[in-house]
């Protein structure tokens, strides 16, 4: 059996220990069996007192681990294996043994650094990447061998790492977006620019949308061409929807005036530029993107 010694500077109850370990099969580290926890009948068939157990005066048959954040510390409160009765000053060698240090203790939000002082945040997250070492678990018992520069055989020291494509993508969708829908940074939008025609019956509005789309292409900016027949309400929100980094808006009012509506999707900012310098300030506005 064994004895975990848990952080008494921390009021009773507050700090639990970790019976899986973490470790495959649910077994800790330091464990030949696995380790559950005493119910009521496991207390009274050994005569341990619930609530009071300490570490003191128990033979080889019981092994006693500490958590490694008790090492090097003293005067510690413990049970004294005496129903109502604690113990005040204990110290390890002179009235109780460790007979393992090991990571026992769950983790909790606001725990201190070991070597700092910091305390730990626990958030949620998302595993996009992992890396293993692995070094000989598999290698040994496969005997997957090298012969090394001094001529001796030897287990290949393994590794693996890798990297989640659409774990990534779902994390930058839940950092970049809002009521409208995504909002990519360019690195993973599916075209740096939409060009939405907004009056589809226009033929000049037709052609300039057209012209400004091959002339993003000919500098090589990804771009998309919506000349769908819909209403231009539906491009828009579609287009906010999909998250294109800029949205240039060639429409039959702008064109009156000479002008092409711009808008970059991170920010909502709307701007005109003159027609003939649409390239440029479209340009510009990608530059200016996430």
């Amino acid at each position: 059996m064994s004895f975990s010694l848990g952080l008494e500077d921390l009021p009773p109850g507050a700090v639990e220990v970790n019976v899986g370990g973490g470790q495959p099969g649910g077994r800790p580290h330091v464990a030949k069996q696995p380790i559950a926890a005493f119910e009521d009948e496991d207390f009274a068939e050994r005569g341990f007192v619930k609530g009071y157990v300490g570490p003191q005066g128990f033979g080889d048959d019981v092994r006693i681990m500490a958590d490694r954040s008790v090492r090097g510390g003293r005067d510690w409160i413990t049970g004294a294996n005496e129903a109502g009765h604690h113990v005040r000053g204990a110290n390890v060698e002179r009235d109780f043994r460790v007979d393992a240090y090991e990571d026992l203790v769950q983790l909790r939000d606001g725990d201190r650094c070991p070597l700092d002082g910091g305390r730990l945040s626990i958030e949620r997250s998302i595993v996009v990447g992992h890396i293993y070492q692995l070094g000989t678990i598999y290698s040994a018992p496969l005997e997957a061998t090298f012969i090394d520069e001094d001529g001796a055989r030897r287990p290949f020291v393994m590794g693996s790492y890798g990297i989640g494509i659409s774990r990534i993508v779902a994390a930058v969708a839940e950092q970049y977006h809002d009521d409208q829908g995504l909002a990519w940074p360019r690195a993973l939008a599916p075209s740096d620019v939409v060009v939405i025609l907004a009056n589809q019956d226009d033929e000049r509005a037709s052609a300039e949308a057209e012209r400004i789309y091959e002339a993003l292409l000919a500098v090589r900016i990804d771009a998309a061409l919506d000349d769908r027949d819909e209403r231009a309400g539906v491009k828009f929100a579609d287009a906010d929807l999909i998250g294109y980094p800029v949205q240039v808006t060639v429409g039959k009012r702008g064109l009156e005036n000479g002008t092409v509506d711009l808008k970059a999707r991170a920010s909502q900012d709307r701007s005109a530029a003159p027609l003939v310098d649409a390239l440029d300030a479209i340009v510009a506005l990608l530059a200016s993107a996430p």
